[in-house]
């Protein structure tokens, strides 16, 4: 019959084993490893998809390329009138900035103005639908643009995974030591 080891005799053989506090982590960690790349799989997937989402997303170049015409229109004479972009930083004021005559935002004047030329756009298309029918031709709004300020509307649609990568922490999803626990002096 073996014998069973006593606390004492298990304490005096674990302290002869070299550097047992990072064998003990590793082992530790090893063990937990599945559970913890769950806690961060589904946040990372939610990133990814809004990610991806924002890099393929042609409504989002064509607001992105409408808030820089308004911005270099509104600029026009100065050194700014003129930019070639701008940094997404930048993009909280549009939606914080209001005029000094309206009680609205330039983000609410940009809808707005788009919305309205969407509304001309479709009420030209009614109008060259029927004098093309009598043969005649009339000059109206270049139906690529119409259908690029329809398209603008549906930026919502488009990015529906970026309401759920907005609720992701970064900083802990990014922690290289995620849960982990303190690193031993002694860890390689």
């Amino acid at each position: 019959h073996p014998i069973a080891p006593t606390p004492s005799s298990a304490s005096a053989t674990s302290v002869q084993v070299p550097r047992i506090g990072p064998r003990l982590r590793c082992w530790s960690i090893k063990r937990s490893f599945s559970e913890r790349v769950g806690e961060i799989e589904a946040p990372l997937t939610a990133v990814a998809n809004a990610y991806a989402e924002v890099r393929e997303s042609v409504p989002f170049r064509l607001v992105l390329g409408a808030i820089l015409a308004y911005g270099n229109y509104m600029n026009g004479g100065t050194p700014k009138g003129q930019a070639d972009g701008f940094n997404l930083a930048d993009l909280a004021a549009v939606a914080e900035t209001k005029a000094t005559t309206a009680k609205k935002t330039l983000l609410q004047h940009c809808l707005e103005e788009q919305q309205a030329k969407i509304k001309v756009a479709d009420a030209a298309d009614g109008e060259q639908d029927g004098s093309e029918a009598k043969g005649k031709t009339k000059a109206g709004p270049d139906p690529k643009r119409a259908e690029d300020l329809r398209e603008m509307m549906a930026l919502p649609q488009s990015m529906a995974a970026v309401p759920d990568a907005c609720k992701v922490n970064l900083a802990e999803v990014t922690n290289p030591n995620h849960d982990l626990g303190p690193e031993p002096a002694d860890a390689c």
